[in-house]
């Protein structure tokens, strides 16, 4: 016989509407402060030769992917 359960655990802390938006917010301008780092890598790595990337382990077309690895394309 399966047990199935009809009711949510209503006794375990949920975060509210405001909480999510303030975390937002500031994910929001961590972000945004770090972007001239992210944006010199970029400049680094485009400056670079196949052969240099290569030794990285990065393509020409990955550069981003790899600059931006923490936020996306995981």
């Amino acid at each position: 016989m399966a047990y199935t359960a009809t009711h949510a655990d209503l006794s375990a802390p949920r975060e509210g509407f405001f909480t999510k938006l303030g975390r937002a917010f500031v994910q929001a301008m961590e972000n945004q402060h770090d972007l001239p780092r992210r944006r010199q890598e970029i400049i680094k790595l485009n400056n670079m030769s196949d052969a240099e990337l290569a030794q990285r382990g990065i393509s020409r077309e990955g550069i981003a992917r790899h600059v931006f690895r923490d936020m996306m394309y995981v």
